[in-house]
């Protein structure tokens, strides 16, 4: 029965429904238009995936074409070097998953997703300097070690933070602006690498993929604060 005044009228219902989120907060019902309406941490965990995947969109429509361009090199080469990223990054993740699961706390999380970050964006710098198909090679290890660092540290940090019963919403709205980022760095790299080199591109994307780990700092203090209720 709905309680009643003491002139026996039901008492109104709230036009606005609020409800309390995973961390103690309380706010209006969000979807993908209201991202400042997510958490901190999510802010700054999709803001730095924004950043990295749109700075490496850059790279995406002309490597094949700087591939080709490397003394020795043919449609093949291109080919192993896309192998050897994928395989370093499949077979690096779950070990190092596994090492993320066994640290205590969120601390060592973001050491490796900086770590992981900053070793992304040497590897544009190393694009410039390789003469040979094995150096290239040995540069796509390195990016796909660098992206099995990030990928499980990023996903558990994310998963720990993300808003409850928000997750599709906040999941979507992660891959949506992460997919927008790529398609319009795919257009821009490709009119860069026409214009200018592939240097100029490869120097762009090393130092937005910088500012990617700087900005991963922002949660040091949100991190830090929940590791002393461990």
């Amino acid at each position: 029965m709905p309680k009643t005044k003491k002139g026996g009228s039901a008492l109104p219902r709230p036009v606005h429904r609020l409800r309390k989120f995973s961390h103690g907060m309380v706010r209006r019902k969000h979807h993908f238009f209201t991202f400042f309406q997510f958490n901190h941490v999510i802010q700054t965990l999709i803001i730095s995936e924004i950043i990295v995947l749109g700075a490496f969109g850059l790279i995406a429509p002309i490597f094949a074409l700087f591939a080709e361009s490397i003394p020795g090199a043919d449609l093949q080469t291109v080919s192993i070097a896309a192998t050897v990223y994928l395989l370093t990054r499949s077979l690096g993740q779950i070990p190092i998953g596994i090492f993320v699961d066994r640290m205590k706390g969120e601390r060592d999380d973001l050491v490796v997703m900086v770590l992981g970050t900053i070793l992304a964006g040497i590897v544009p710098l190393l694009y410039i300097i390789i003469d040979t198909p094995l150096e290239l090679y040995g540069v796509q290890f390195l990016y796909g070690l660098a992206s099995a660092l990030v990928f499980p540290a990023w996903m558990a940090t994310f998963t720990h933070h993300i808003d409850h019963k928000h997750e599709g919403v906040e999941w979507g709205a992660y891959r949506s602006f992460a997919d927008l980022s790529m398609a319009i760095a795919a257009t821009i790299g490709g009119y860069i690498a026409v214009n200018y080199n592939f240097s100029f591109v490869f120097v762009i994307v090393s130092l937005v993929t910088f500012v990617a780990a700087f900005h991963l700092l922002c949660l040091r203090g949100a991190i830090l604060k929940k590791h002393k209720h461990y």
